[in-house]
C-alpha cells in the first residue's frame, strides 16, 4: 500500500472514528456516569468490536475483489497485509478518537455535578431529540 493511499485511509478512519455515532455517544455517557476508570472495559469492547467488525468487512471485500479484481486498482498482493493494514489504521484512529468522546463525558459528568447544571443539560438534549424527531417526521 503506497503512502498517499495510507494516508487517505488514516484520514478517512480517523474521521469515522470521531463522528458521532452509538458507540461514541455511549462511551461519553459511560464516563459521564461512571468515570474513565469504570468507562475503560467499555473502550475495549468498543475497539475490540470495531477491530472484528473491519476484518470481517476486509475478507468479505476480498471475495468480491476476487471475482472481480478490475475494481480495486492499488491494494496489496495479500488479503491478510489487507487486513492488517485496513484493521490497524481503523484500531489505532480510535484510539485516538475514543478518548476525546470520553474526556467530553467526563466534562459534563463535572458540569451535571449541580442540580441546576443537570437541569440546563437535560432540557437541552430533550430539545435536540425533539428537534431530530420532527426533522425525520418532517424532512
Amino acid at each position: 500500500m503506497n503512502s498517499t493511499l495510507l494516508l487517505s485511509l488514516a484520514g478517512f478512519a480517523f474521521i469515522s472514528a470521531i463522528t458521532p455515532g452509538p458507540n461514541n455517544l455511549l462511551l461519553m455517557s459511560s464516563t459521564a456516569l461512571f468515570g474513565w476508570q469504570r468507562s475503560l472495559p467499555h473502550l475495549g469492547g468498543v475497539l475490540l468490536g470495531f477491530a472484528i467488525l473491519m476484518t470481517s468487512a476486509v475478507f468479505g471485500l476480498g471475495s468480491v475483489v476476487a471475482k472481480w479484481p478490475w475494481l480495486v486498482t492499488a491494494i496489496t498482493d495479500s488479503i491478510v497485509q489487507r487486513a492488517m493494514i485496513i484493521v490497524g489504521v481503523f484500531f489505532i484512529a480510535g484510539v485516538v478518537a475514543c478518548p476525546i468522546w470520553m474526556m467530553a463525558g467526563d466534562a459534563l459528568s463535572r458540569y451535571m455535578s449541580s442540580g441546576k447544571s443537570a437541569t440546563y443539560v437535560n432540557l437541552a438534549m430533550g430539545t435536540l431529540i425533539l428537534l431530530t424527531a420532527l426533522h425525520i417526521l418532517l424532512g
